[in-house]
């Protein structure tokens, strides 16, 4: 059925008492009322006229028979009692006869779903598919219920059918999720694939503005703070960081500060994440942005935006100024923050295009971090620089055993963790 025909709809049901007889009438009104040529005995049975024959002719022509179950209903159709159980008769001979049990809806009014004494049901419908008109449901979203059927309107309807794939592409589509968490409680948030515009003509080493494409991936929403590193400390007896005791420094939901390249890489690990690449970074802190200077746009910081230039004496808590469009904290200022990538001050001239990586491949770099001693990238400036550092393109860069009190890094994962 579907709305180009008015559907047709015989309501069988048992009198059991005045109160159901109006009950039922009002149904077959509202069912009126919403589009549905609903046929009732009590406004088409007149004076002298067979109710057998009118039962007869509209359980055989209407498009579908609603059963209005009772227990005593149910009752009666089972003992073949009465009008209930000529319907019955003749609902049974349609089914005989092959036409399809989905012409007829039961929709249950008082008693129970199950086998017993008060079950509602007739025998020959136990097992199928119900619609719940009982006092505590709440008519109208039943009647909408009903409707959708009678009007083939589903409310969730199936997805359309693909392209039938090869054996060896077979698909899968799932929601991806905006936000996850880590493995270390660090909540990540999705930074979507697609084309940046990465560099700057303010400075050699960013040199040329070129279109890189990356692929979605997640990243942490803070860099590590202190309290996520204890956890990695306590869990693998790495040493502590040398500035570990210092309370400028060392509050929990404090950036972790003082680490080498080598244990970003190791509590990555840890964590079954990876340092961002450079490319993924400055696609990450532009969050949208194209061609600006910082995670915001182009007006130069002040203290509301970013901790740097000192003005805060040491780190700051993580959560403590703006995110960038992306959800993102600290791209800007309080630490700089180690990246996958090797420095090299001329890649950006023959950099490719897709999901650039230097020094390597990834598994490479993953695999054999600890035997790595060419310099790494740093990105973000820090609570101690000037504006200059907190620029997106800016890179600096160290070797890998290096540390210091402004250094710190947050992780990535994978789209699909």
């Amino acid at each position: 059925m579907n709305d180009s025909k008015t559907p047709s709809v015989f309501i069988s049901y048992s009198w059991d008492n005045d109160t159901h007889k109006a009950w039922v009438r009002y149904l077959a009104e509202q069912l009126r009322l919403n589009g549905v040529d609903a046929r009732l005995d009590q406004w088409y049975v007149k004076p002298g006229g067979s109710f057998t024959q009118f039962m007869e002719a509209e359980v055989a022509s209407a498009d579908y028979v609603l059963i209005v179950c009772t227990s005593t209903y149910a009752k009666k159709s089972n003992a073949r009692e009465g009008g209930v159980g000529y319907e019955q008769q003749i609902v049974s001979g349609q089914l005989m006869s092959g036409i399809p049990r989905e012409k007829f809806i039961p929709i249950i009014r008082t008693g129970e779903r199950e086998v017993g004494d008060d079950c509602a049901i007739p025998n020959h419908f136990l097992g199928i598919y119900t619609i719940n008109f009982c006092e505590d449901a709440e008519f109208k979203a039943s009647l909408e219920q009903l409707l959708r059927f009678l009007f083939d309107r589903p409310e969730v309807a199936p997805p359309p059918l693909g392209i039938r794939p090869l054996l060896e592409t077979i698909r899968e589509t799932r929601p991806t999720p905006k936000r996850i968490i880590g493995k270390d409680g660090a909540e990540l948030v999705l930074i979507p694939a697609g084309e940046f515009q990465m560099g700057s003509d303010d400075f050699n080493n960013t040199k040329p503005v070129h279109t890189v494409h990356i692929n979605a991936f997640y990243m942490d929403v803070y860099p590590v703070t202190n309290a996520q590193y204890r956890k990695f400390i306590e869990a693998t007896e790495r040493p502590e960081p040398h500035y570990w005791n210092d309370k400028k420094l060392n509050q929990l939901n404090q950036p972790v500060v003082d680490v080498t390249w080598y244990d970003a890489m190791a509590y990555a690990e840890w964590a079954e994440k990876r340092l961002p690449t450079e490319a993924e970074w400055e696609k990450a802190a532009r969050g949208g942005l194209e061609g600006k200077k910082y995670p915001w746009g182009d007006e130069e910081p002040d203290e509301k935006m970013a901790n740097y230039d000192d003005n805060e004496s040491g780190t700051t808590p993580v959560d403590k100024y703006p995110s960038n469009s992306y959800g993102l904290h600290d791209m800007a200022g309080n630490v700089y923050e180690w990246c996958l990538d090797e420095y090299q001050e001329d890649f950006y001239k023959t950099s490719p295009k897709n999901n650039p990586l230097v020094g390597g491949n990834l598994s490479e770099c993953l695999t054999n971090y600890k035997e790595i001693d060419t310099p790494r990238v740093l990105r973000g400036g820090s609570w101690l620089d000037n504006p200059s550092p907190l620029r997106v393109a800016l890179r600096v860069s160290y070797l890998p055993d290096g540390w210091r009190y402004y250094w710190g890094f947050r992780c990535v994962s994978p789209r699909c963790p």
